[in-house]
């Protein structure tokens, strides 16, 4: 299959590929999208380096459009610098254009990478509306991912750009400051309402044509599967440091190939950890260690919806 795909109307879809990194690691770049109409749009400039190289020759690209600044969604704006850059004003782009992005944020990587510092032309918020060309787009402001994540949705062609909502079968990442279980959860629940039934991810999946909300539905269980191994596994007090290394939520196989993932992974295992607190099923003891404890199914749910711990942290 070709690495770009014509989808409806004016879209084109360019799947993503791994490269590699000065530490000698890789990363798969996302997915893009293609906006061909009488004005161009780029949707995460990351994608195929070789192909948005081409179209970069071949078009004047009016208009980059962000889902989040991560690296791996970010990796090739170089190739369109006279383009406009459009971010969400949580992105904490606006206050330094990918000064955090999360995979390898050291200034010597980046200049290795040959990218620069700079900051986006234009901040939009959650319904705000695009032309570019006859080409409709409204964004949908998502956070969990990350605190100023967005998808792209396409009314007229009946497609969404869900970017890490990937659909992928590790499920969703949390693994940063700014990610939120309970943003991920609110925000799938806005994807649901979305009339798209073609679905461009960020990742892996790439173009999902069939059963959408299915895959969505999978996609976010694994956040209650992680919890319910979380629980399994306290059943003798245990630190993060342990929980870490023996695969709870990203796994195993992973985590020996990429090292680095473990920092992400003891941020998801703390934040789901909090969340199961909240409804008592879990408590933190001396020695910052965690144990678990007897759930009680309405006392979860009013933790849960109040947002607090039902227990303090034994002294």
């Amino acid at each position: 299959m070709s690495r770009i795909q014509p989808l409806r109307g004016k879209l084109y879809a360019v799947k993503g590929r791994p490269i590699s990194l000065p530490n000698g690691q890789s990363i798969l770049t996302a997915n893009s999208i293609f906006i061909d109409d009488t004005k161009k749009a780029i949707i995460d400039p990351s994608s195929d380096p070789l192909i948005l190289r081409e179209i970069a020759k071949e078009n004047i690209v009016d208009s980059c459009f962000f889902s989040h600044s991560h690296l791996d969604h970010i990796y090739s704006y170089g190739l369109f610098p006279n383009s406009e850059y459009f971010i969400h004003e949580d992105d904490p782009a606006v206050s330094g254009f990918f000064r955090r992005a999360r995979h390898f944020p050291t200034e010597k990587v980046w200049r290795a990478l040959g990218l620069q510092w700079f900051r986006p032309h234009g901040r939009f918020k959650d319904g705000a509306i695009f032309k570019i060309g006859k080409t409709t787009m409204c964004v949908i402001h998502t956070p969990g991912h990350a605190r100023g994540h967005s998808c792209f949705y396409f009314p007229n062609e009946g497609i969404l750009y869900s970017a890490d909502f990937d659909l992928s079968i590790v499920g969703p990442w949390y693994g940063q400051a700014d990610s939120s279980i309970d943003d991920f959860l609110n925000s799938a629940e806005r994807l649901r309402a979305v009339e798209a039934d073609v679905w461009v991810t960020g990742h892996v999946k790439w173009i999902v044509h069939d059963n959408v909300f299915g895959e969505l539905d999978k996609f976010m269980r694994k956040i209650e599967e992680r919890e319910s191994r979380l629980v399994d596994c306290l059943d003798k007090s245990r630190s993060v440091e342990d929980m870490s290394k023996i695969g709870l939520i990203t796994p195993l196989s992973m985590l020996s190939k990429n090292p680095s993932l473990r920092k992400s992974e003891k941020t998801m295992l703390i934040k789901n950890l909090e969340r199961l607190r909240a409804c008592n099923r879990v408590r933190r003891v001396r020695g910052g260690q965690w144990v678990r404890v007897e759930a009680r199914g309405e006392e979860c749910r009013r933790g849960r919806e109040k947002g607090d711990p039902t227990e303090k942290d034994s002294e």
